[in-house]
């Protein structure tokens, strides 16, 4: 799931991710899911 929304992911998705940040195993992808999101979303306004 984590790696889907990395693709196709928005704002919207940021609440779920942040479920898993402080995730032992998926925290860190999560955390990277999350910054991408960001990144892509303040290149597109």
């Amino acid at each position: 799931m984590i790696g889907l929304l990395a693709r196709v992911g928005d704002r919207s998705s940021l609440p779920l991710l942040a479920a898993y940040r402080d995730h032992t195993v998926l925290g860190g992808t999560a955390a990277d899911t999350i910054r991408h999101i960001n990144n892509r979303t303040t290149m597109e306004t």
